[in-house]
């Protein structure tokens, strides 16, 4: 097998990448579950993730990414268990590593305002 195919997006890389251990779930075109995948680094223009899924370059897909949400993208390259992925369009590769916001998390329902209080109801 010919490395050189692979190795090259890596050599014309123009994006910093992030290390990071986080999981994402990823749907593909060409199956109808949703995958569970371990991203190794992340950049603004894709990722490298582990899979042992049976897909390959040009496979288009869906993945889910925590505080990013979901972005659409390809895989670029594959070797072994790992994957490239190049994303549709950039992402804040950051917010992946940040802790989610409680604010985002608390239900719509406890930050709606009903107005002042009626006068001689208390709460129990």
């Amino acid at each position: 097998m010919d490395n050189t195919a692979e190795t090259q997006p890596e050599a014309s890389r123009t994006q910093a990448r992030e290390s990071i251990f986080l999981s994402a779930r990823v749907r593909f075109a060409s199956l109808n579950d949703i995958i569970s995948v371990r991203i190794r680094n992340i950049s603004s223009g894709g990722m490298m993730v582990d899979c042992d899924q049976p897909v390959g370059p040009g496979e288009t897909l869906e993945v889910e990414i925590k505080n990013i949400g979901r972005v659409r993208g390809r895989i670029a390259w594959r070797t072994d268990n790992r994957m490239g992925i190049a994303f549709n369009v950039p992402i804040d590769p950051k917010r992946a590593r940040m802790k989610a916001d409680p604010d985002i998390l608390e239900p719509l329902y406890t930050k709606l305002d009903f107005g002042p209080r009626r006068p001689g109801l208390g709460l129990r």
